[in-house]
């Protein structure tokens, strides 16, 4: 059983990674995000090593996590990124038998994912055409210098306009909000940029049972997040004017929760996808919903398959949940894996989906 067992790897460049898997003792990730509102902040991993900061480590350097499959020596990679903090503590102890003072070093070292660098990346020296949300995403960052990540085409039209070196990660993440997608890191900390249709008519890529999760389940249904009037601004700005708005309103909703609007202005090009855009955020915004705050997944209790399918799931997969007590909201439950948080030690391994109905 390799359950709890992790591979660490550190190095200069990702092609030179020493495995320091042996000296360890904690790797902790968090990946994603908590909730369904706003964009993923970069992941993050933290390693803790009992004894001096590894031969030559230092800031820039590449880290990589993974964790244990069956068989063993089968590994499903959790996070990549860069270090970016370095901390080195000292353990002072006494010896019972000599009754002499123990110093013992300790070291925890600390890296993002690339959603990090995007922010100390300025582009825009030319003024950029229409294009659709995808293109844009795909323009900046290759402005960046970043060619491999998996971007969808996009499903509206994006203004153009004239950038004067501004920070990258800001202008991905508006054209994510106003076009209703997400810039995300992969487990593998490549870049991908999920468009609105992303996750329309997926399947479970996985089903949990009732019996398979750790924390005791705890449902939520309260106001956050209601909105049942959205208007949203499209088009150029007019010289001394405001941006055209168009509002879509639920009624139903207003009728019993009173009216909760939203406005925002957008980089959108047109009515149609200004209205659309709307129209989405009513439909996943104009009720409150039953919702799974965290999922603790008991590892232990999973098949080899259902091991490996679980720990190489991506941001957006969709997850179903059986055998929920029948007075629960929803017994056969399915949500959206929007991140997760997990601790990986020398034999366990803690794991909690943050998930959205």
């Amino acid at each position: 059983m390799t359950r709890g067992v992790h591979r660490v790897r550190l190095g200069q460049v990702p092609a030179t990674l020493v495995d320091l898997s042996c000296e360890v003792t904690v790797a902790s990730v968090h990946h994603g995000r908590d909730n369904a509102d706003g964009q993923p902040e970069a992941s993050t991993a933290t390693i803790a090593v009992y004894g001096p900061v590894p031969d030559g480590a230092d800031i820039g350097w590449s880290l990589e996590v993974w964790a244990g499959l069956e068989p063993p020596d089968t590994y499903a990679q959790r996070f990549g990124g860069t270090v970016t903090d370095i901390s080195l503590a000292f353990d002072m102890g006494v010896d019972p038998e000599s009754g002499r003072t123990i110093v013992r070093p300790y070291t925890e070292i600390t890296a993002a994912s690339s959603i990090a660098t995007l922010g100390r990346q300025y582009v825009g020296s030319e003024p950029w055409p229409d294009e659709l949300d995808g293109a844009r995403v795909r323009r900046v960052l290759e402005l960046c210098g970043i060619t491999t990540a998996a971007i969808d085409p996009g499903t509206v039209t994006i203004l153009g306009r004239d950038v004067d070196r501004q920070a990258a990660l800001g202008l991905l993440q508006t054209v994510g909000d106003d076009a209703g997608g997400l810039l995300v890191n992969n487990r593998d900390g490549r870049l991908a940029y999920h468009d609105a249709e992303h996750r329309r008519a997926a399947v479970a890529a996985l089903t949990v049972d009732a019996c398979q999760i750790r924390l005791t389940p705890r449902w939520v249904r309260d106001m956050s997040g209601l909105i049942n009037e959205a208007a949203i601004g499209y088009g150029p700005v007019p010289e001394g004017g405001e941006q055209a708005v168009v509002t879509r309103t639920s009624t139903p909703s207003q009728a019993v929760y009173g009216r909760v609007a939203y406005y925002g202005g957008t980089q959108l090009a047109n009515v149609t996808d200004a209205t659309n855009r709307a129209g989405a955020i009513l439909a996943r915004s104009d009720r409150p919903v039953w919702n799974l705050t965290d999922l603790g997944i008991d590892v232990d209790t999973l098949t080899a398959d259902e091991l490996e399918t679980l720990l190489t799931l991506e941001l957006g997969a969709l997850v179903g949940l059986t055998g929920m007590p029948l007075e629960a909201p929803d017994p056969a439950f399915a949500c959206w894996l929007e991140g997760w948080s997990e601790t990986l030690t020398l034999g366990g391994h803690d794991l909690v989906f943050a998930i959205t109905a």
